[in-house]
């Protein structure tokens, strides 16, 4: 840890150390010898609210019954459980059941790979849509994620359309 007056500046695009108690350039090692040094005082992290730790700890899935092994993966090793709709809908992922067992692996690329991501997305919509509408998970999740239109069908619209418009 350093001393709470330990700052480090630039002047001339060149950085140095600054002692705000000395108020001058210092170098490292006097820092760490000096007798006015003060360490800062670190507020402990703010705890979840009850209400978010009951969901954390009642969390269920609407397709995975096995929290034990990787969904993706059968590991046993490092499983967490992950929302599959994070951020602002991370607890209406809790309530639904959108949730499903990573190892760090698969978790990783959960979030690094968006293709991954939204299969996983679309797989937990088809099952929601098995009990509700698909006007329902709009309304709660703010996105639709099963596209009816695929590339295919794209094309053979187009081609089509032009057909048809293109004949007269």
């Amino acid at each position: 840890m350093n001393c709470k007056h330990l700052k480090i500046r630039s002047k001339n695009y060149k950085k140095y150390i600054y002692c705000d108690y000395l108020e001058e350039e210092i170098k490292f090692s006097n820092c760490y010898t000096c007798k006015f040094k003060e360490y800062k005082e670190y507020k402990p992290m703010k705890k979840k609210s009850s209400s978010l730790q009951k969901l954390e700890k009642e969390r269920y899935s609407i397709i995975y019954k096995d929290f034990s092994k990787c969904c993706i993966c059968g590991s046993i090793k490092n499983i967490s459980i992950n929302e599959v709709f994070e951020g602002s809908y991370r607890k209406k992922s809790m309530i639904y059941g959108m949730t499903n067992p990573l190892c760090f692996t698969c978790h990783r690329k959960f979030h690094d790979d968006m293709e991954f991501n939204k299969k996983i997305k679309r797989q937990f919509q088809r099952e929601f849509e098995k009990t509700h509408t698909r006007e329902e998970f709009i309304d709660i999740f703010m996105k639709n994620y099963i596209n009816n239109w695929n590339l295919n069908n794209f094309f053979a619209f187009i081609v089509i359309f032009h057909y048809k418009f293109s004949c007269f």
